[in-house]
């Protein structure tokens, strides 16, 4: 009769078959002998219980057998669902951050050689390391073939996601991150203070206009303006600071910057 209870060295990580300790998280429940009637209901007294690997299915740890023949080390199971439910808790794998089962986070449930290996994970957020790369990298970019990476991949309820997506989404925030901090140029009196690399306007051709407003409130954040006009320009909501005396009818820099709690404004001769 086989035994399957906690592991009296690590409980956390391990179950106890038989008097062997067993790392949780890699073993699986299977069937056989499972019998249907024509009411679709399923007769539990002949079906019996095994577990295997998850990663190699052929890889069996023990042969299914019946429910009274499975035993917790004190007594012998004569309920299918009590059995399963114990199982079920002693093989699931620990969580990071804590507990057990399937709650507070995720759980590291394979180590498999590669991503045909892969098994449907139990629970969304389920953890596991792929150990060699799968298919042609270059083909995938073709579309003439799939490529799957080795590292982590994370179960999302449906499918096995690779951490390269991550990674991808995160080098492509980078490239969004850096282009935002390239100064770029623009016109017209609505000045953005978003980029900390600054936007130039009106570079070619100078603005007479004496009122600005502004947008955005980003860190260090400044708009440099070209202008030529008949009286002095003011920023709405801007508070001006020292810098060069406003010449009327000249051109000048007027240069608007957040920092950090307000927008100031100055005027600097060319």
């Amino acid at each position: 009769m086989p035994t399957i209870k906690a592991s009296t060295n690590n409980a956390t990580g391990y179950f106890n078959l038989d008097g062997l300790d067993y790392e949780k998280g890699l073993y699986a429940l299977f069937y056989d002998s499972v019998e249907i009637n024509t009411s679709t209901v399923i007769n539990y007294t002949n079906t019996r219980v095994g577990l295997r690997s998850k990663s190699e299915f052929n890889n069996i740890l023990i042969k299914p057998k019946l429910v009274t023949d499975w035993t917790d080390g004190t007594t012998a199971y004569s309920d299918f669902d009590a059995l399963i439910a114990d199982i079920t808790t002693l093989i699931t794998a620990p969580t990071i951050g804590g507990g057990t089962g399937t709650a507070g986070g995720l759980s590291i449930t394979q180590n498999v050689l590669n991503f045909a290996a892969l098994v449907a994970g139990d629970t969304a957020g389920d953890l596991a390391y792929v150990q060699q790369s799968q298919g042609t990298q270059w083909l995938s970019v073709v579309g003439l073939g799939s490529y799957y990476p080795k590292g982590w991949y994370v179960w999302s309820g449906t499918t096995w996601i690779s951490d390269r997506n991550a990674i991808v989404d995160q080098l492509q925030a980078l490239v969004d991150r850096v282009e935002d901090e390239v100064s770029t140029a623009s016109t017209g009196t609505v000045l953005s203070l978003t980029n900390k690399e600054g936007v130039l306007y009106n570079m070619s051709s100078a603005n007479a206009a004496t009122t600005y407003t502004t947008s955005g409130t980003t860190l260090n954040a400044y708009a440099r303006v070209l202008i030529n006009a008949a009286s002095e320009p003011t920023v709405t909501s801007g508070t001006k600071i020292t810098g060069s005396d406003f010449v009327i009818s000249t051109d000048m820099y007027m240069t608007v910057w957040y920092n950090g709690t307000a927008v100031q404004f100055w005027f600097e001769e060319i």
